[in-house]
Formats: C-alpha cells, sequence, structure tokens
C-alpha cells in the first residue's frame, strides 16, 4: 500500500508546479484584497460607515426614519458558487429590491430581469469594475469565480424604530469608562446593523452622541423587541475578556417581565426552576421546547431559567416576574415562559394575545403603524432614480405588526453581576413597571434588591474585571 501511494505521488516537477500555482494565486487573491480595502476606505467609493449625523433621521409620528441614502452591498465568492452561472447565484441567493418582498418567489424570470438590468445600469460590480455587456443573452455565459468580490449599489430604505421627541440623546449611556461603555437599550432598535436595520442600530445610534463610539464591539445581544442592558466593550481584547466570562457563567443576569398570567404568590419567596431543552429555527426564527418524552441529547440543548414573582394585576391577569436565565440559549427565556403557559405580553410570536402598548398608558398605537411615514425630498427621489429604486417614496420599509416581527415585548435587561455581584451594572426600572399591579406577599425583599439597583442606575465597584 506504500508502495502504491508512492506510485500515485505526483514527481517533484509536479509538486513544485502546483506549489508556484497555489502561491501565485494567493498573492492575486492577497492584491485584490488590498484593491479593495482601499476602494473601501475610499468615501468617494463607498459610504458604508456607521457614523451618522442628526440630518440623516426624520422623526415623525413617534417614529425614527432614516433619509435613503447610496449603500454598498458587498460579498466575497462563497467556495459553492464557484463555476456557477452567475445570474443563478443572483436569483437564488439573495432578495432583490422589491416593495413585494415574493417577487423572488413567485416569478424567477422577474428575478432574471432585475439583475439583468442591474448589471446593464451598472449598478453590480465585480471586483470593483462594471460588466461590461448590453444584451441580458451574455450574462449566462458569466460564471462565479474564485476571490472575486461582489459590490451591489443600492438606494437603501431602513425600517423606522420607535423614538421619543422629548429624547435629547436616542440611546441612554448607563456608565462609561475607558474600557466599557453600558448603554439602556430602547425597544425595537437592534444593537447591530442587520436586515433593514444600519443606520437604526444601537452601534450607529451612539454615534450621534459621541463620534469616538465608531467602533464598539457589542459583548451580548438582545432581541430587537427587548430593553435593557448592553455592554459594549471599547477594545477587542476587553470583548474577549467579558464574553469569556459570560461563557463560563460568571455573570448573573436579571431581566424584569410581564407576563400573560396571573401567577401564584407562593413563587414569590423561593421561585421556580423551568429546566426543559431548546432548539432554535433559524428557518423561522424561532425557539421550540423539546417535550420530555422526546428529549434526546442530541435534540436541542440544556436550558434553565429561574423565576420569581413580583407583582400581580389580578384585574388583568397580568404577572411581573424577576427572570434569571442560567444558560444563554436564543429566546430562552420568552420559550420557557411561553411553555408553561405564561407567555411575555406583546410577544405574538409565543402566543401573546394582547400588545405591549395596550397596558402602558399613554403609548399611541395608530402611530406604531405608519412605518412607510412621510414622503421622500425631491432630491432623495432624484437619487432614487438614478439607482433603480422601487421602494421610492416612501421614506421607510413597510413592516406589518404581526406575530413573525413584534418590536416591543415586556421584556427588559435589568442587572449583570460579574465574579458574585463585586462588578455590577443595571439600568433604571421602567417607569409602567415600578407602579404595576401591586407587591405580593413574601416578595419585599426581593424588590428592595430591585431599587437600591434602580435609584444606583450605575456600577458598584470594589473591583473592575481584570
Amino acid at each position: 500500500k506504500k508502495l502504491e501511494k508512492r506510485r500515485d505521488r505526483p514527481d517533484d516537477e509536479e509538486r513544485l508546479r502546483l506549489r508556484m500555482e497555489k502561491k501565485i494565486r494567493l498573492q492575486n487573491l492577497s492584491k485584490l484584497h488590498r484593491n479593495t480595502q482601499t476602494l473601501l476606505n475610499n468615501p468617494q467609493f463607498c459610504n458604508n460607515s456607521l457614523q451618522t449625523t442628526p440630518s440623516d433621521y426624520v422623526i415623525h409620528n413617534n417614529l425614527r426614519f432614516v433619509i435613503p441614502y447610496e449603500f454598498h452591498f458587498q460579498v466575497y465568492a462563497k467556495k459553492r458558487w464557484i463555476n456557477q452561472p452567475l445570474l443563478s447565484v443572483l436569483q437564488h441567493e439573495f432578495h432583490f429590491q422589491s416593495n413585494s418582498q415574493q417577487q423572488h418567489s413567485q416569478n424567477p424570470q422577474t428575478a432574471v430581469n432585475y439583475w439583468s438590468e442591474e448589471i446593464n445600469s451598472q449598478r453590480l460590480l465585480i471586483n470593483s469594475q462594471p460588466i461590461v455587456s448590453q444584451k441580458p443573452s451574455d450574462f449566462t455565459s458569466l460564471l462565479v469565480k474564485d476571490g472575486d468580490l461582489y459590490t451591489h449599489i443600492v438606494h437603501r430604505h431602513e425600517a423606522a424604530v420607535l423614538s421619543n421627541k422629548n429624547e435629547s440623546n436616542a440611546i441612554q449611556i448607563v456608565y462609561e469608562d475607558e474600557n466599557l461603555v453600558v448603554v439602556n437599550k430602547p425597544h425595537s432598535i437592534p444593537i447591530h446593523p442587520c436586515g433593514y436595520y444600519r443606520r437604526n442600530s444601537v452601534l450607529s445610534l451612539l454615534t450621534l452622541q459621541n463620534a469616538s463610539f465608531v467602533d464598539l464591539k457589542p459583548i451580548h445581544r438582545l432581541d430587537i423587541a427587548t430593553s435593557g442592558l448592553v455592554l459594549l466593550a471599547k477594545s477587542s481584547q476587553y470583548a474577549r475578556l467579558l464574553s469569556d466570562k459570560i461563557k463560563d457563567q460568571c455573570v448573573q443576569k436579571y431581566y424584569l417581565a410581564v407576563v400573560s398570567s396571573e401567577f401564584d404568590e407562593k413563587y414569590s419567596k423561593d421561585g421556580l426552576i423551568l429546566k426543559k431543552r431548546l432548539k432554535f429555527d433559524s428557518h423561522v426564527a424561532k425557539t421550540t421546547v423539546i417535550e420530555e418524552e422526546k428529549e434526546d441529547e442530541d435534540e436541542g440543548k440544556v436550558a434553565v431559567t429561574k423565576v420569581k414573582v413580583l407583582r400581580v394585576d389580578k384585574a388583568r391577569k397580568l404577572s411581573l416576574l424577576l427572570v434569571e436565565p442560567v444558560t444563554g440559549r436564543t429566546h430562552q427565556i420568552r420559550a420557557h415562559l411561553a411553555a408553561i403557559g405564561a407567555p411575555i405580553v406583546g410577544d405574538l410570536l409565543y402566543g401573546s394575545e394582547c400588545k405591549l402598548s395596550e397596558i402602558i398608558e399613554g403609548k399611541n398605537e395608530e402611530s406604531m403603524h405608519d412605518f412607510n411615514g412621510p414622503k421622500c425630498t425631491k432630491e432623495v427621489l432624484e437619487k432614487g432614480l438614478q439607482l433603480g429604486c422601487q421602494r421610492c417614496p416612501q421614506l421607510g420599509v413597510y413592516r406589518e405588526m404581526n406575530h413573525e416581527r413584534p418590536i416591543e415585548i415586556g421584556l427588559h435587561a435589568f442587572i449583570y453581576e460579574f465574579d458574585g455581584g463585586v462588578t455590577s451594572y443595571s439600568t433604571q426600572i421602567p417607569h409602567w413597571m415600578l407602579t404595576f399591579g401591586s407587591l405580593v406577599q413574601d416578595a419585599n425583599e426581593t424588590w428592595n434588591f430591585l431599587l437600591h439597583h434602580h435609584q444606583k442606575c450605575t456600577i458598584t465597584k470594589d473591583s473592575c474585571p481584570p
């Protein structure tokens, strides 16, 4: 067998040739990467920075809209695309910009026509260069090559987020030092750019308050619909340090949750421990609870959540809970509470039948549906026409309030304690939770503990994490 393997090996000249080809290929890729980075850093070619100014936004009916802008979506060729027809890859891998998000799957020819027009109009670039061709039939011969960088220039419209005209700053900064920024994230705003959000993200909105915040590193995540504590490191090294502490379960996290259920007061002192395996389905962005009779070590992941009842509103059959997730699974709190018949208020995805705005006095329900917003200005429309935009003249991306995309739920990240409480960060308790229902028996000690953090709303710093 050893002799056979030796016979199958290429000779010295062949090995040398293959080695040289690999070296040249790597050099070309490196050169292409350097050239690409030079272009990306040139604001005349691409303005994809998270840095924003107040003029980039419009506040309308308690919603914050982003004025549409030119944006360059960029992606390197993936391994599965190599030697595949470019039009086929574009059709099956990417949704094209349209008011009807179903056009892509319902009519493949429409997608082909769209991408052909983008190529003809030089809005789709390969390695920062336009594709020179006039006939759509010529595009069928274009194949994806290893190392190619594809750039799609679009007129980007973002989804609106909730806003308060009286707020001096979009994001409340709870604490800041040389290593860390701690903020209180509002409902409806994602932490980092994703999907229909970029300038309407926490990372981008913070640059309005301090230009030096342009390169913050999120240490953990919160769902768009969840409000509360978010820790952002100022360096990659400090971000890794705190992330490792969270992974090693050296951090205690406390959330406040309002649920559609009248909890038994006996859970105010000793609490309730929920231990059910969870499985997250990325296709529908939802976590399911694995039933006990179906539990398998290969099915889902172990998840543990501790719950204590604080206040109960018997008239509306609602409860305010203190929740401590021992593990950190996706949608863990939402799925665990829904599994015991107590979905979080406003969490339509997990079975809640009422919206959070319905239980908070002073909420303007009507304004929350107008996500299209006002019309674009003449200048914005001209830019949209130049870039073949199909979403103008509306400012925002339409988002229907449905079970798939709740924008605010009754869940608030309240306290993060490191190393057994040596260092702790907290936000204020949302004002409507302070007067919610009535305090249950045996919950005084826990409630006073929460009020202590609420009044400080800062850091307890006997010693910082190293």
